[in-house]
This record gives C-alpha cells, structure tokens and sequence, in this order.
C-alpha cells in the first residue's frame, strides 16, 4: 500500500549511507571501536557504535505470509553483549513487532479506521529518514511517517494520509555499562477530528510497546520497588526496570524505560507481562483522545541499556537525568527525615504529621512545621482553645537541614507565611472567623529569632468593601481562608505586605482566589482584588495561590482549581501590584489530570482514593533565575520554569509518585501540601510529607516528614 502524491525518500535499489559522529576532540580521528555510525539501506536504518550494534529502524514493510504487515519500529534491538532484546512476530502475538507504538482506535469522525495495533487495514508508510548530526556523542534517526488505511482514500480510491508522525531516535554513545537510547514520538493530525485511543477494556493497552524476550526468571522494577505483573496495569511510575538473562550465560543485563514527565499522563500505569506478551506504558487508554492537526502530540521515552541489575540511586540519577532538558540539569539528594509521627493510630488522617511549610529565618535558620490536627472540621462541641493548643509541631535547624533540633509546639499554629525583610518570620493561622458581614479575623505568628520562641496577636483583621459580603460557617469561622497562603513584603521596612487567600462570598457558591493588602505589618488587611477574575467559574472555584514577584516586578499566580474536569493548575499575572490580573490560563507543559486515575491500590492491597488534584501550589525564585514550583496529588511534584517567568514549565521533577510502595495510606501517599526554601543560587530544599510510611514490611507505617535537597542548573 503507498501512496502516490507524498515525496517519497530516495534512494537506490540497495543504496547504504553511512554517517560518523566524532565524540572526542573536533577534527580528531576516532577508532573504529569510537565510531557512531547509522548505515541507511532499502530495508531500514542500522544504528552501530564501532563493531557492536546497537538497534535497526525498520522502513520497509513487512509480513508474514502476506498478513500482519507492519512498518516503522525498531528491531532488532541488542543489549549490552549483542543478545538480541526483541521479538518480531512471535507466535503468540503475530501483530507484535520489536520496540513498536500504536493504538487498536483509530478514528476520523465517527469512522474507524483500520487497526494499527492489530495491523489490520493499517499502514505506518515510512517516507522519508534521514540523520541528525547535532549531537556529538549520539547519533540519530528521524523518520517521517505517514498513516494510512484503505478505509480512507481520496475521490480516486486512492489512500489519503491521516496521521503524520515525525520519530526520532537516538542512541548515545556508551558509557562503561549503561547505554541511553531515546524515542521521540509526533503526532499531528492531516484530517478534522482524528482520535487515539487504546483497547476498549479495562487494560486499555496501547501507546509506546517494548515486545521483549522475556526469559524464565524475569524481574520488573519500578521506582517504588520491584513489582508483580497483574491482568490489569501496575501502579503508575516514572521508571520500569527489566532485568533478566538474555544471553546463553549467567549473566544478567537490564533495560530500565524512563517515561517523560511531559507526557500527557505522568507518570504512566504499565501492564506488565511475564511471558507470552508486550511491556506497555499505557496511553492514553481505554477512552479515546484527539490528535491536534496545529500542535503535535510529543511522546518521549528513554531506555537505559545495563549490565546486572540497576541500583535504585543510578535510577533516581537517570530520571532526574532525563527529566532534565537541554536548559536545565536537575539532581535529586536522598531524604532527610526531619520528624514522625510516634502515637498509637493507625489511620493517616489522625496521625497528622502532615500538612507542612518550610521557611528560612533572617539569622539562616530553617523552621519546618507541620499541623497536628487532623483535616477536618472543629468538632462540634470542642473547646477552641483546647483544640488549637499545639495544634503546630515545628524543628529548627542551623545546617541547612542536614540535622534538626527537638520538636517544639505552639498554639493557635501557622504554616503559611514569609520572611520579612527585617528577617523576622510571619506566620498565619489558617482559620479566620467572623466578626460581620465585612470583617473577619484570625490569629498571626512572628519571630524575631529564628523560629525559638513566637509573639502572638490574636486579633488580626481581614475588611472587605460593601460589595463583598462574607459567608458565616461552623463554629463562628467565616468562610476566608489563609489556607495555602502567600505573604510578600513590598517594601524594605516589613510594613507593607501583600497576601492571597480564598473562600467564598455570600452572593457567589464558588470560591474565589483574593488578593489582600496590609501597611501596618500584618496587623489589619483590606480586599485588593479577586486574583484569577471575579466571574464564577464552571469548576468549584479558585482556592490555595502561589505568587511570586519576577525580575521585571510583574507578578505571577499559581492557582489551585477545584474539581474542575480535567483538573488543573491556572496561572495568571499583573503588573499593577495585584489591582489588576490576566485572564487565567492552563499553566503551560502542565496537562490537566483525570479523576478517574485518582484511584489506586495501596502496598498492601487496600483500594485507595482521593478527589482533589494539583493542590497547595508554592512558587519560588532561584538565585539562577530560574523558577520553581512544587504542588500536589497525585504525588508530591516540583516543576521548573527555565525561562524564570513561568512561561513554560519545561522540566518536571515527581518526588513522591502517585502510588508509592512505602505509603501505606489510602487517602493519597501525602497531604501534598509542600515547602521549599532556598539554599543557593542553584540549590532548593523541598520539604514534603509522606502519609504512613514504612521503609519495609517490618517497620510500622507512620506519617513522617522528609526533607530533601534538589540541584537545578542551568546548562
């Protein structure tokens, strides 16, 4: 099947190009054992580094006796030694091919269109491939393919193109025991109303495929430990690690695949098989999604090729590796435990230990804090008092959080805050309550000497204008929240500061993101503006906002939706110090999130929950000029702004995955509600939350709270 009117690759009967790429000193002669070298035949393109092979790109289509015809996809592809990795049509599954990715829908309109995973009435017509030389210690392939079915022809009867897709892949060059392989996969529309879309089951297998020889003994490793195949897809991770026998000896080698965090589902759910079958990082499942004929979609993967079995520190170095871009290098330190939960229950929410904020003291101390009190509502009957003493659990430490010193307490707690620029810290308890229908009121902390002892001052006023009426609820609180709250300081002598945020308004039932203004250092604020508009949106409303100011004093806010479907992050900006904001926008290289993967299975086997997404959002400028964002669920994620001014989040970095195997909870593996603070020009300090955590089967889960350094340079 080929269609006619494309330009075609040209080439002679048994044309062969080969292309060498110097990877050490320009102008120096490599050896043959150095050499990067791609060799282009009629049948496909064969990558090699030196004498050893590395993969073969297969262009030429291909059958078996005339049926399962198949095109464009790797295979063979060698491990480390030479051992052939993949199978082409194996018995058991004849339409499986190599390292291969389609889809079983194929749509335009409302027409099917053949099957590409099952190669039925479907053609990946590799047009045109060509090398790319631009890097100097890898060598690429790209193909330009074209995807056709005889179930789509032009007037003439003829095959009309429905999918381009533009594949790259690039092997690098190796390194002692490891080689990177990378797979970049576009997508792009040439017809109206193109859809994907897996197996219509609960697997809903399609997308990026590895059909991998799979000797007796196999192991499959995520980055949560090792884990079990099942009929149904495995806890959604970054990384899965295939270590296995291959050759005729004892020897073990391994291919650890590393998904992108762009992807628009991270990290994926895998379906796993022991025998007889595929590996598939499953996208986008069962329910079929557009293809855009203006932007292509991007799917990226890495293979790490191995000797033995990988250790889990290379793995982490190698996700956060490919996490990285050309701009930034990201590195991830191991975690610190700063404290744990050491009462007698075992439910997560009870436990507490969670819910934290981390702030750096004018004098360089480190104050971690984390609420004690479950998520709930004040129960009925409850003395406050008695309720919100020692309510806030808090560490210091003087060593960058290397070390922290003995738990303290104090009452009438605050998490969210800010360092003035006398250096004293503010603190605001999170709860206001009603003083009319205008005014509310709560309770702020301030440390003048690193967060060791706190003055209180219990009457802290929040005014609105005649035009905003307050919602009264509970227990005499008013319906205004400095929930995952942001406080700036304006000006050099801690008085005036700026503040978001949230709750609803008696005329309006979704809640609203508002700015809010204080000239005498915190003691009494007043309405500003509403941040992200003042409409009423078609979600539940705009709740916890992150805000920073930029280099050119513009700024920006970060801001958590509520049960909106697909739930999202929205960003806008305002140059007039908050009086004034853009439209809200998706928060770019941020895809929004399904609830119906917000369901997972706990290490133990319990089903576990939640319904909120992309939730206590915090921003912060680096010293580099690069801007971080960390937020939550599902997982615990930092995201980075290379550019500095949030106009693309281009690199991502899951610190705590969806379903980690050391969460024991059921109501998500953290309160993801996170801090981070400063440690350098290119150094972070993330403090995050784990709900019942057990290093292992013999340790008792229990909430604690974990510090953990991140490096972020620019390249």
């Amino acid at each position: 099947m080929r269609i006619n009117h494309l330009v075609r690759w040209k080439s002679a009967t048994l044309f062969v190009a080969a292309v060498l790429l110097n990877a050490i000193a320009a102008g120096d002669e490599p050896s043959a054992a150095d050499r990067l070298c791609v060799k282009f035949s009629d049948e496909g393109a064969e990558i090699s580094e030196g004498t050893s092979r590395i993969l073969f790109y297969q262009k030429k289509p291909k059958s078996l006796n005339g049926e399962h015809t198949r095109a464009g996809y790797v295979h063979p592809l060698y491990d480390l030694d030479g051992n052939v990795l993949t199978q082409d049509f194996p018995e058991d599954h004849l339409h499986h091919r190599g390292i291969f990715w389609a889809w079983t829908q194929l749509y335009v309109g409302k027409t099917r269109v053949g099957n590409p995973w099952w190669c039925r009435d479907f053609l990946a017509d590799v047009q045109r491939m060509e090398c790319l030389k631009d890097h100097q210690n890898s060598v690429a392939v790209r193909a330009t393919v074209y995807w056709t079915s005889p179930q789509w022809t032009d007037p003439n009867g003829q095959p009309k193109p429905i999918v381009r897709e533009v594949t790259t892949i690039r092997a690098y060059r190796r390194q002692a025991d490891t080689r990177a392989i990378d797979f970049e996969i576009q997508l792009l529309a040439l017809e109206k109303d193109v859809r994907i879309g897996g197996s219509e089951n609960a697997k809903g297998y399609g997308g990026f495929s590895p059909r991998i020889r799979l000797p007796d003994g196999i192991r499959f490793t995520a980055a949560y430990g090792e884990v079990e195949p099942q009929r149904l897809s495995v806890a959604p991770s970054p990384s899965m690690e295939i270590t296995a026998k291959f050759g005729t000896t004892d020897k073990l080698s391994g291919i650890t695949m590393l998904a992108h965090p762009s992807l628009p589902d991270f990290p994926p759910r895998w379906i796993l098989r022991r025998s007889g079958s595929m590996q598939n990082a499953v996208y986008p499942g069962r329910d079929a999604v557009p293809l855009s004929d203006e932007t292509p979609l991007v799917l990226r993967y890495r293979f790490v090729l191995h000797r033995g079995t990988a250790d889990p520190a290379a793995v982490a170095g190698w996700t956060a590796d490919y996490a990285s871009n050309d701009k930034l290098k990201v590195r991830s330190g191991k975690p610190v435990v700063v404290d744990r939960y050491d009462g007698p229950s075992a439910d997560a929410n009870s436990q507490a230990f969670h819910f934290v904020r981390l702030h750096r003291a004018g004098n360089g101390n480190l104050v971690a804090l984390y609420r004690l009190r479950p998520d709930e509502w004040i129960p009925e009957g409850a003395n406050l008092e008695e309720y919100h003493t020692d309510d806030v659990g808090y560490r210091v430490s003087t060593d960058d959080g290397q070390t922290w010193g003995p738990r303290r307490y104090h009452s009438w707690g605050g998490i969210d805050g800010c360092t003035l620029p006398d250096g004293s810290l503010l603190l605001a308890h999170f709860r206001t309550f009603w003083v009319n229908e205008h005014e509310c009121r709560t309770v702020f902390h301030r440390s003048c000497d690193g967060g060791i002892s706190w003055k209180q001052d219990d009457d802290v006023r929040v005014r609105f204008p005649s035009d905003r009426v307050l919602t009264r609820r509970g227990r005499n609180e008013c319906s205004m929240r400095f929930w995952c709250a942001t406080i700036l300081a304006c000006d050099r002598d801690s008085r005036h500061l700026l503040a978001s945020i949230h709750g609803t308004f008696h005329d309006r039932d979704r809640s609203h993101a508002v700015l809010i203004e204080s000239t005498d250092g915190g003691h009494t604020w007043d309405f500003v503006s509403c941040i992200a508009g003042d409409t009423t949106p078609v979600h539940e409303g705009y709740f916890g906002t992150a805000m920073v100011r930029l280099e050119d004093e513009s700024m920006l806010a970060v801001v958590q939706t509520e049960a909106a479907n697909p739930r999202i992050l929205v960003q806008c900006r305002s140059n007039d110090d908050g009086r004034t904001w853009t439209d809200p926008v998706v928060c770019p290289n941020i895809p929004g999130l399904d609830p119906a993967t917000f369901r997972y299975t706990a290490p133990d086997g319990r089903p576990g929950s939640f319904s909120g997404a992309y939730q206590h959002p915090q921003l912060l400028q680096m010293g580099n000029g690069v801007l971080a964002l960390n937020y939550g669920r599902p997982g615990v994620h930092v995201s980075l702004s290379s550019d500095g001014a949030g106009r693309n989040w281009d690199t991502k970095l899951t610190v705590v995955p969806h379903a980690a195997p050391y969460s024991y909870a059921t109501i998500g593996a953290s309160s993801h509600k996170q801090g981070m603070v400063s440690l350098g020009p290119n150094r972070l300090l993330l403090l995050h939350d784990v709900y019942r955590y057990a290093q292992d089967s013999n340790d008792t889960p229990r909430n604690t709270v974990f510090v953990r350094e991140i490096t972020v340079q620019k390249q």
